[in-house]
């Protein structure tokens, strides 16, 4: 690609789109009456083309690993279970749960209503959903 200027903007368009994005993406955005406007040309350019310039700008070509994990935290269905049942359910137990210090000692100060039995809630994140992957 000659002109640094159009490589800024085709790079900014591909920004916009998100982290999905494909040579067609280039193909329309130059086909657009303003790009066509300011390259002074009437034809849009060959999809063999926009893919060389990806290539060129530094994309590559990659599938989505199949059983990835997707986080869906704020679809709708989500977000009404962890308000109407997921928390509710923590608070009402919360009271049985041991509460540990950064120092790793229980904490004499948490107020825990003594039962024979505590609850242990464990949590973790993205890490432990790919440990054991290759």
């Amino acid at each position: 690609m000659e002109d640094e200027s159009l490589v800024q903007e085709i790079n900014l368009h591909l920004q916009r789109i998100g982290k999905y994005v494909k040579a067609q993406d280039i193909v329309d955005f130059l086909d657009t009456p303003e790009m066509k406007k300011q390259l002074n040309r009437e034809t849009t350019i060959h999809l063999a083309m926009a893919q060389r310039w990806m290539h060129q700008v530094g994309y590559r070509w990659t599938s989505t690993p199949k059983g990835q994990y997707v986080d869906g935290h704020e679809c709708t269905d989500i977000v009404t279970y962890r308000q109407d049942v997921f928390l509710p359910k923590l608070a009402e137990i919360d009271a049985t749960m041991r509460i540990w210090t950064e120092d790793g000692i229980e904490d004499p100060n948490a107020a825990t209503t003594p039962s024979l039995r505590h609850t242990v809630v464990w949590y973790h994140d993205k890490s432990i959903f790919y440990a054991n992957n290759q």
